[in-house]
């Protein structure tokens, strides 16, 4: 069984650390080799020939990927694939965050056709998205990481057994440094992961500006778009206001083991998501052993039905400070979670989801 795997390989992006690290997972299982997208979107008549002697040609989709000239050189190469082809999807909303839904678009005949060809243009991240949804995404199995993305993509059309769940692997560090809160007296919180609309960043100011307990905090991350740039300017505007230069502090990307050093200095880890289908930095938080605190979301929500290995609290400022201040002073409740957590990193390893793949790969080619 020989597999092709095609995600941005040299991309800073979290499908491509994601990718790197099933991929160093599942060639002790089987034999898979690994292709750039843009080389093959830009040689298709090449790539399609040498994917074609592959098993199985497996995707990791993301629709900013795919944008303008490159949906249709997409849909093209998968056209050319004679093998089966899965594609992996990591972002799956039924309303896309922060867009007014093209479904509310009013007026009759004319004016609407006229509103959704403007909304179209608008945006082409949603547009390409359900252009590529309302074909299977050329594929002929589809992975999802929540059930409720299988809901999501069943209610749009989408065949339920043309969906496998498979949840967003951990990476687990092999070295164990505990959240002590002994660095002489002080609290470290801290998020990761690239700085987007979808983390609630005036509540994470909120809490701070409230916070008893002495803190620091580590966003260890930077921006991906262009258009993060203000996102990015706002936290630093509110940094120097309140003259936290030394206390909040913004990483920018790091390489991954910079990262995981600094994660394994967080006490307390805050997922304060206001949207988000997946999240590779919490499953990599998760991966180090950091007590959580998240917002409610159907990801926090799936993610937590079995163990409970994260503090889920409203988005409301005194709940967060509640729970980061019984944290401190909780050794029992810290424990807790920390044994929740240790059951779930095993029983979402990359390790245990390779073998959870593998025989996926052998039911669509026997």
């Amino acid at each position: 069984m020989k597999i092709a795997w095609i995600f941005p390989v040299k991309k800073r992006c979290g499908i491509s650390i994601y990718s790197h690290y099933y991929v160093k997972t599942l060639e002790k299982l089987i034999d898979i080799d690994i292709f750039d997208t843009e080389q093959c979107l830009n040689a298709i008549k090449k790539y399609s020939s040498i994917l074609n002697q592959y098993d199985i040609i497996h995707i990791q989709y993301e629709t900013s990927f795919f944008l303008k000239k490159n949906s249709k050189k997409y849909r093209n190469l998968c056209r050319q694939i004679s093998n089966p082809v899965i594609v992996s999807l990591h972002e799956v909303y039924d309303t896309f965050p922060g867009i007014f839904p093209k479904t509310s678009l009013k007026g009759r005949g004319i004016v609407h056709k006229v509103r959704e060809i403007i909304y179209d243009i608008r945006h082409p991240y949603q547009t390409v998205y359900t252009q590529h949804s309302a074909h299977n995404f050329y594929a002929d199995l589809l992975i999802a990481h929540l059930r409720q993305h299988k809901t999501i993509l069943t209610q749009n059309g989408i065949k339920e057994n043309k969906i496998q769940i498979i949840p967003l692997p951990v990476n687990i560090l092999k070295s164990i440094n505990f959240p002590c809160f002994m660095d002489q007296g002080v609290i470290n919180l801290g998020s990761s992961g690239f700085i987007s609309a979808n983390y609630n960043h005036s509540l994470l100011f909120d809490i701070l500006d409230s916070l008893k307990s002495q803190w620091r905090f580590t966003w260890i991350g930077g921006i991906r778009r262009d258009e993060d740039n203000q996102i990015l300017e706002y936290i630093n505007q509110e940094i120097r206001k309140r003259n936290w230069q030394d206390k909040f502090i913004v990483t920018g990307w790091l390489e991954d083991e910079k990262r995981d050093i600094l994660l394994e200095k967080i006490d307390i880890y805050l997922a304060l998501f206001s949207a988000r289908s997946s999240s590779a930095s919490l499953a990599a938080a998760l991966g180090a052993r950091r007590l959580v605190i998240a917002t409610p979301l159907p990801l926090t929500r799936e993610m937590t039905e079995e163990e409970k290995m994260m503090c889920i609290v409203p988005a409301d400022k005194n709940a967060v400070i509640e729970n980061i201040e019984l944290l401190v002073s909780d050794k029992q409740l810290r424990q807790k979670y920390l044994s929740e957590l240790e059951i779930y990193i095993g029983k979402y390893s990359y390790k245990a989801m390779s073998q959870k793949l593998v025989e996926i790969y052998k039911g669509l080619i026997v």
